[in-house]
Order: structure tokens, then C-alpha cells, then sequence
């Protein structure tokens, strides 16, 4: 059995066999930069102390490591003081791997991480200016990669980035962020393409900002994140945030960042290394029977690994489940939520609606509460997902795929 597609070789290496061997290896497997940017989310803010880094396999770094430009050297991933998502997206990665022989030899990777906490997307990007330096310092840092792949003999290509942004842009308009990360996401390509002259697509691999509601502001960027990634196959929106664990209300714990480096393994893996787009957990349509003075609303999912589950263990109940409905008249009360076959979930609302109506989930409440899975936005549907990354001690940490946030219309019949 092959880890990876045979495009992507076969070639195995120990970290020392490929420093002394790496020039007759110069056409096996391609170093395979991974670029992590954002604010503060991407610097592991309040995620110390980090933890006991997990099997990454041949996963390098710069030596100044993930929070430092110096790029004179690559040496072995490691935190340095705290937690970001980079452990965790390379041990969850290693760990996924399907033959017991293969390492991430046969997908070497090399993470950069380049961010500025509190920031707007619009001094993050090219298309902005870049007026922090931010941007440029990320292709600076796959120039650098590409010249130590040179060095080594190996090719290099840039073959994703890790985007955790949106706080700072809470509540703002979301077809101008939308069309903000279809642009970085052009650009990013392009520029990649300009420093290792290997030309091919760069996708942009986002977490869904889960902390706009305790910034007291409805959850537009989160659905303009779920947008953006329904109108381009580049962009990918791997999972909210609001069943991790917290430590400040915006900023995940350490626990939380390694959990989050999981779920980008496993939508890297589906996107980049199987060539599949990923696709979190979210709704396709929400559809609604009128039936005298009350109605039936049903959405209907993808789901990543059936069944549905509504979860309130490890996500504790806001009421209704996360779900919310709203129609000309203002709120409308549910009665009742359901799960319907492996898909769907239905709402027995306590009224007929009155276009145009809305179906909403972990948007805007409780506003002002801090983020997490106890007090934040958030809700209790996931899929059955059964893998798992790597987290303190060894524990495993359950990778379900939980609900996007969203704001969707309902369309009555």
C-alpha cells in the first residue's frame, strides 16, 4: 500500500540519510513548504507552554524557528515556548499516514510561519500594501526554502497556506473580505511561483474565525470564510473553532492549537496530497413546509463521515442546539430539533414563517461571551469522524468535523 498518490513518489529517507545523500535524491520527492499566516491565531498567542511535540517524522523548520527569521539553516520542527498549530499539523499528518512504513519522507515538509497579531486583513495582504512587512516576509521565507532545497539538491515548491485571520476584521463587510482572500490566495500563488519557479496551485487552508459574537458582532467574516470557499476550489475552510478549548475568549490554550493542527492535516491531506477538495461540515439548502399556523424547517448537509451527531458533551447546549430562525416578524421559536437520517436536521418552529426568512447557527449569541465550548457562539451538531491528533500525554483528541457557522436562507414551499 502507497502513503500517497504515485505522483507524489515513493522515495524514503531518515532526516540524516537525506543531509548526507541529498544530492543523488535530487529528483525524488520535492520539499514541501507550508506557510502559516494570520494574526494572532497563528502565532500560538496565549498557547504556552507548548507541549511535548508529537511524532512529526522529517518535518523541518528555519533555525530561528516558527516565531524568527532566521532562515541560515533547516533544522528539525520544534516549538519554541509555545504552542502553535504546526506541531499538530505535522504529527496528525505523520500519524494519518496509511502503510505502517511510510514517514512524511515521502511528503517532506518544511513549515515558515509569518503573522502580526491584531491585524485586518488588509494589513496582512499584498493587495493592502503589506505596510507591517507580513506578506512579504512569508515569500521571503519560501524564497529561503527554495535556495536550502537548491543547497541540498532537492526541488521545492509552496504547496499551501495556513490562514488564521479574522478577528480584527469582526463584523465588518464580508463580499469585500470575501474577495480579500480570493485575491491573497492569487497572490500567494503567483508570488510563490515567482521565488521557486514551479508553477502550480497554492491553496489557502483557513480556520473559521468562531470569536466574532464575544467581540460583540454578528459572525460576518466567519460566513464570508464559508462563501469564499463554496465560490473557489483554492480556498478551503477546515473547521470553526468553537468546540476547542480557551483561555481568553479569543485566543485558543496550548490544547487547543494542537487540536487545531489536526483538523489542517486532515483537510491538507484530502486536498493537496489526494487532490480532492475539502469540504467541512455545512449546510447545502434549508427548506421549510408551512402547515397551518406553524412550520417545518429542514437543512440539509454534507457531511464529511456520516452520521450527524448532536453533541452536548463535549460542547454544552446554548438552547436549540446552536440553532436560531428569524423571518419578517423577528425571532421565531422552535420547539423542537431533530436529526433526520445521516443528513439532515429538522426545526419544528412554533409559528409559519413570513418571508424572507433565515435559518442561523452559532452566529451572534450569547454577543459579548467569551468564545469556547461552554459560553461562547457555538453549537452541538458534528459528523462521526473517527480520527484523532495527538494531544497532551499522548490523549487522543477527536477530529469530528463540528457545523460551520452560518447564516442561511430559507426557501418556503
Amino acid at each position: 500500500m502507497r502513503c500517497f498518490p504515485a505522483r507524489h513518489g515513493a522515495v524514503r529517507w531518515s532526516m540524516a540519510l537525506w543531509f548526507v545523500f541529498a544530492a543523488p535524491l535530487a529528483l525524488a520527492q520535492p520539499l514541501n513548504q507550508v506557510l502559516i499566516s494570520g494574526q494572532s491565531l497563528s502565532l500560538g498567542v496565549s498557547g504556552a507552554p507548548a507541549l511535548a511535540p508529537p511524532g512529526a517524522g522529517d518535518a523541518l523548520m528555519f533555525a530561528g524557528g516558527l516565531h524568527h527569521w532566521n532562515t541560515s539553516a533547516l533544522v528539525p520542527l520544534a516549538s519554541n515556548g509555545t504552542e502553535t498549530v504546526a506541531p499538530g499539523f505535522a504529527g496528525q499528518l505523520q500519524a494519518s499516514l496509511e502503510a505502517p512504513a511510510c514517514t512524511l519522507a515521502e511528503h517532506p515538509l518544511l513549515l515558515s510561519l509569518s503573522g502580526r497579531s491584531a491585524t485586518p486583513i488588509a494589513e496582512l495582504d499584498f493587495a493592502g500594501g503589506d505596510p507591517h512587512g507580513v506578506y512579504w516576509n512569508a515569500i521571503a521565507q519560501a524564497w529561503w526554502g527554495h535556495q536550502h532545497a537548491l543547497a541540498l539538491g532537492r526541488t521545492h515548491r509552496v504547496s499551501a497556506m495556513l490562514w488564521l485571520q479574522g478577528e480584527s476584521d469582526a463584523g465588518g463587510d464580508g463580499a469585500a473580505y470575501a474577495e480579500r482572500l480570493h485575491t491573497l490566495q492569487a497572490d500567494v500563488q503567483r508570488h510563490a511561483y515567482a521565488v521557486t519557479g514551479v508553477d502550480g496551485s497554492v491553496p489557502l487552508l483557513m480556520m473559521q474565525t468562531s470569536s466574532e459574537a464575544s467581540l460583540r458582532q454578528p459572525s460576518t467574516i466567519a460566513q464570508a470564510q464559508l462563501d469564499a470557499s463554496r465560490d473557489n476550489p483554492l480556498l478551503h475552510l477546515v473547521s470553526p473553532a468553537y468546540h476547542l478549548p480557551y483561555v481568553d475568549g479569543l485566543h485558543p490554550s496550548n490544547t487547543g492549537y494542537r487540536w487545531l493542527g489536526g483538523y489542517f492535516a486532515k483537510a491538507y491531506r484530502q486536498a493537496v496530497l489526494e487532490g480532492r477538495p475539502w469540504q467541512p461540515l455545512h449546510p447545502l439548502a434549508a427548506t421549510a413546509r408551512q402547515d397551518g399556523g406553524a412550520a417545518a424547517l429542514t437543512l440539509h448537509y454534507h457531511v464529511p463521515v456520516p452520521p450527524l451527531v448532536l453533541d452536548t458533551q463535549a460542547v454544552s447546549n446554548p438552547g436549540d442546539y446552536g440553532f436560531a430562525v428569524t423571518d419578517a416578524a423577528g425571532a421565531v421559536p422552535i420547539d423542537a430539533v431533530q436529526l433526520v437520517g445521516d443528513a439532515g436536521v429538522r426545526l419544528s418552529l412554533a409559528r409559519a414563517l413570513q418571508p424572507p426568512a433565515f435559518v442561523r447557527y452559532a452566529y451572534d449569541q450569547p454577543l459579548g461571551a467569551p468564545a469556547g465550548p461552554h459560553s461562547g457562539q457555538r453549537g452541538n451538531l458534528r459528523d462521526s469522524d473517527p480520527a484523532t491528533v495527538e494531544g497532551p500525554g499522548g490523549s487522543p483528541l477527536p477530529l469530528y468535523n463540528w457545523s460551520v457557522i452560518f447564516r442561511l436562507p430559507v426557501a418556503l414551499y
